[in-house]
Formats: structure tokens, C-alpha cells, sequence
């Protein structure tokens, strides 16, 4: 992966980090965010696009001026507890936004597409030690609109519609796996070791 990258709430947290070493490894990265959650004093590293992945319009004007070879997904709510009260807005927010984006992606010939996903898909662990290989079985809106734009990728990559998807799973923070959803790791004997993985999504 090489030449600009279009990284979706790379004003945040962790976006902008990315954007930090992308750009220091020689990439161009433009950070696309409706500053909802991020920061505009936090794009220092690449052009800055105000945009919502789920307006098709702002993405074709972005992806068409761009032209990226890759897109980087971190935008996205991540508030387990939020999302148990307000399931429909993660579902919207998080998968059919997703949805829009992949598809403009595609639509624009990028080459590889990596999304932020989380542990969360796993649901309650059934393993100390948590493989890619465990089973997705989500417990909560959160989890369930990770899981579902995974589905989508894997879908799209079965029919050899995008080439390359790539999902991150990093395991939930405390804060965010607070209640009314409890941690994996509360409902089990043993506290489980959930470390940060990819996978190619299949």
C-alpha cells in the first residue's frame, strides 16, 4: 500500500495517530470526519475533508479529487452502553453508513480496504486466549454493527468484488465495555487475554 490513503475518522484519537505514521512512512493521508467526535486541531498531517461516510455525494467528490489507493475505516461510535440504549443509531451509524462507504470505495477502484473492527464481535469467550478463528457471536448493538460491516466485506470479497479487505479487532477498552453490557471477561471464571488481530475478513 503505497500513495494517499483516505483515512474515515482520522480527526479522532486513534485517526490521528494513523495519519502520523502514515505520513511519516511517506503516505498521504486525508482525513475524512465530521468532527462529531474528532478534532480539527488534531489533523496535522495530511488534507482534511469535513464529511459523513454515509453521504454518497461528499464521497464521490472526495474519492473522485483523491483518487486513494486505499482507505483506512476507524470512523464509528464505540460506546457499548450507548449503543444497548440507542441500538438503532449504532446499527445506522455504524453498519449502513459502512455500507455506503464500501460501495463508493469499490465503485472508485481502491485497492485495499481496512476496517477497524473490535473483539467485541466475539461475544462471551468460549477460549482464554481469543484466535480469529472464534466464533462471532455478538451480545450487543456495538458488537452486532461491527459484525455486520465484516459480513459485508467477507460477502463482497467471496464474489471477488473487492480485492482486499483487512479487519482490525483490538480489544475493548474498559470504559467502553462498561454496563449496562458487562465485559466479556466479567461473565466468565477466568479472565480471557483478547489480544489486537487482522484478518482478511473470510
Amino acid at each position: 500500500m503505497s500513495g494517499v490513503v483516505l483515512v474515515t475518522g482520522g480527526a479522532g484519537y486513534i485517526g490521528s495517530h494513523v495519519c502520523k505514521a502514515l505520513a511519516e512512512a511517506g503516505h498521504r493521508p486525508i482525513c475524512l470526519d465530521t468532527l462529531e467526535k474528532g478534532h480539527d486541531w488534531a489533523v496535522r498531517w495530511g488534507p482534511f475533508e469535513r464529511g459523513d461516510i454515509g453521504d454518497a455525494a461528499c464521497l464521490e467528490d472526495v474519492l473522485s479529487r483523491h483518487r486513494p489507493s486505499a482507505v483506512l475505516h476507524l470512523a464509528g461510535y464505540i460506546e457499548v452502553g450507548e449503543s444497548v440504549s440507542q441500538p438503532e443509531r449504532y446499527l445506522h451509524n455504524n453498519a449502513a453508513k459502512s455500507d455506503v462507504l464500501i460501495d463508493a470505495a469499490l465503485r472508485h477502484g481502491v485497492d485495499v480496504l481496512v476496517f477497524s473492527s473490535s473483539c467485541a464481535v466475539y461475544g462471551l469467550p468460549q477460549t482464554d486466549l481469543l484466535a480469529e478463528t472464534h466464533r462471532i457471536a455478538p451480545i450487543s448493538p456495538y458488537a452486532e454493527s461491527k459484525a455486520r460491516v465484516e459480513r459485508a466485506l467477507a460477502a463482497r470479497s467471496a464474489r471477488r468484488i473487492i480485492p482486499r479487505p483487512i479487519c482490525c479487532r483490538s480489544p475493548p477498552t474498559p470504559r467502553s465495555a462498561l454496563a449496562p453490557t458487562l465485559p466479556c471477561w466479567a461473565r466468565t471464571t477466568r479472565r480471557p487475554t483478547a489480544r489486537a488481530s487482522a484478518t482478511s475478513c473470510m
